[in-house]
C-alpha cells in the first residue's frame, strides 16, 4: 500500500506540473514540452539513481519520481488528443508533431542517460577516461 501512495503522490505533483506547463504555453507546444522534459528527466533519473549512479535513492524515492512524478508530468493521452485534433485539421502538421515528439523522447532519454552517466562516474575514472 505504501508503494501505491508514493506513486500516487508523485503522480499528483506531476499532473499539477503538466497543468502548469499547459497554462504557461498552452496547446500542443505545452504537451510537446512536458513530454520532452519528462523523457529527459526519466533518462537522467533512472541512471543517476540506479546501480552505480551518483544518487543513493531508495525504492520509495524511485517510485515517487519515475512512475509517479515524471509519468504524471508526461501524458500519452494528452499527446494523442492533440495529435488527433491536428490530424483532422492538417495531416501534415499532425505527422510532424508525432514524429518530432517521438524524436524528442528518444533524444531526451538518451541525453538524460548520458548526462547522468557522466555525473555518476567516479572522479578517478574521469581522469583515466579523459
Amino acid at each position: 500500500m505504501a508503494r501505491l501512495c508514493w506513486v500516487g503522490a508523485g503522480s499528483a505533483l506531476g499532473g499539477l506540473a503538466r497543468f502548469g506547463v499547459e497554462t504557461l504555453g498552452g496547446g500542443s507546444f505545452a504537451v510537446f514540452a512536458a513530454n520532452a522534459i519528462g523523457a529527459f528527466g526519466i533518462g537522467f533519473y533512472a541512471v543517476l539513481s540506479g546501480p552505480g549512479g551518483a544518487l543513493n535513492a531508495g525504492p520509495s524515492q524511485r517510485l515517487f519520481v519515475m512512475p509517479g512524478l515524471l509519468a504524471g508530468l508526461t501524458s500519452f493521452s494528452m499527446f494523442s488528443l492533440h495529435a488527433e485534433a491536428m490530424l483532422r485539421a492538417s495531416p501534415t502538421a499532425s505527422a510532424i508533431f508525432v514524429l518530432a515528439s517521438i524524436a524528442s523522447w528518444i533524444v531526451g532519454v538518451g541525453s538524460g542517460d548520458a548526462l547522468a552517466s557522466a555525473l555518476s562516474r567516479e572522479p578517478d575514472n574521469r581522469a583515466r577516461d579523459g
